[in-house]
């Protein structure tokens, strides 16, 4: 009868909603979930769209640059290079390779500039449809220092090996000369020696 079908309808209905409900907040926990991945991350997180406009500043992109994610969002990811070209350059070769792995230069909030390497790669949405690109940085301001010290220190190091040498050149040709004075005079003597026996 009608009421049975209206009643088992209603039924059917709450079930569907209940059920999209669920999906809703497993949906949501799974992007909380994602969030918190980025969020947690040591490396710098930031994702633009298809303009190259920041979607995602991740918290360790924001002590890094000094930016928060409120003054960055929405904006041209060109304002984090020292030079806006090297950003050209990076989103053509990623956008042209999948993929993009390089030293850049970026630029904080204060104006510094700091070294980064970067790991650019593409976005797709569920159809694989490009919808942008994003990239994980490491800033390696230290380990361009380190890598100065030794630098500087290797170059040391040959200037003291290269002034050593030269000076054991120099002592060695004395030497020479003074074994061939010495061996000049030797012979000499022993000539002198001849004549007289």
């Amino acid at each position: 009868n009608m009421q049975e079908q209206l009643h088992e309808q209603d039924l059917q209905l709450q079930r569907e909603i209940a059920e999209r409900k669920r999906m809703e907040e497993a949906l949501q926990a799974s992007q909380q979930y994602a969030q918190n991945i980025i969020d947690s991350s040591l490396d710098m997180i930031i994702a633009v769209d298809m303009e190259r406009n920041i979607t995602v500043f991740n918290k360790a992109a924001q002590k890094a640059f000094g930016y928060s994610a409120e003054e960055v969002l929405g904006k041209h990811v060109s304002v984090l290079y020292a030079d806006t070209e090297e950003s050209s350059t990076v989103s053509q070769h990623t956008f042209h390779e999948g993929q993009y792995v390089r030293e850049i230069i970026n630029r904080r909030k204060n104006g510094e500039s700091f070294p980064c390497l970067l790991s650019a790669s593409i976005l797709y949405d569920a159809h694989g449809k490009q919808i942008g690109s994003m990239g994980i940085s490491r800033d390696i301001t230290e380990r361009k220092q380190v890598e100065e010290a030794l630098r500087k220190a290797h170059e040391g190091l040959e200037t003291r090996v290269q002034k050593r040498t030269a000076e054991l050149a120099r002592v060695n040709e004395a030497l020479r000369v003074e074994i061939t004075e010495r061996m000049q005079a030797e012979e000499a003597l022993r000539k002198a020696r001849e004549e007289l026996e």
